[in-house]
């Protein structure tokens, strides 16, 4: 078996059954700014969120096709992800469509595309569908309109949250200061 098919093979996300079949909170959307990649790790895939040229966040794997560098550790200009090692640029799709070393005009070979993650940002919070399939098409029952991420960090719902969930579960969503 060859050794990179091997090594994705064996990562959690392979081999969890139906549990990568679900959204996972990724960040907070406050935390995804508009001028710097944000690594994070979920079942075991280093995963790069950024925001397009519109703002809207994106999720990618957070390695450069050339030589694997990590995109998180690189810039976004003119609504692409810049690899920090040798500047390939990476569009929303995860297609590489510029390659510095091959001059200002020409276009990166085909072919030369990242796995990219669905994306959704709801109630305060960005959203990688980890599942090797397409997600289902409504995946969050809409919550009323008074709910916020800030209405649960109240004096009062504060104790009965840490008693429920343990304060190291929640403890980045909810208890920043």
């Amino acid at each position: 078996m060859n050794t990179i098919v091997h090594e994705r093979a064996s990562k959690m996300r392979y081999r969890s059954g139906l549990l990568n079949r679900h959204w996972y909170a990724a960040c907070r959307s406050q935390d995804l700014k508009k001028s710097k990649p944000l690594a994070q790790v979920l079942f075991e895939e280093s995963i790069v969120l950024w925001r397009d040229q519109s703002g809207r966040a994106r999720a990618m794997l957070d390695r450069c096709l050339h030589r694997n560098a990590p995109l998180s550790e690189g810039v976004i200009y003119d609504g692409m992800l810049c690899c920090p090692y040798h500047g390939w640029s990476y569009d929303e799709h995860g297609v590489c469509v510029h390659v510095p070393s091959m001059g200002p005009c020409s276009k990166a070979p085909e072919g030369l595309q990242l796995e990219t993650f669905h994306v959704r940002e709801q109630d305060g919070l960005v959203w990688v569908w980890m599942g090797l399939e397409e997600p289902d098409e409504d995946p969050f029952h809409k919550l009323k309109k008074s709910f916020s991420l800030r209405s649960l960090s109240g004096s009062r719902v504060r104790p009965r949250l840490r008693q429920f969930f343990g304060l190291f579960h929640l403890r980045d969503f909810f208890w920043r200061e």
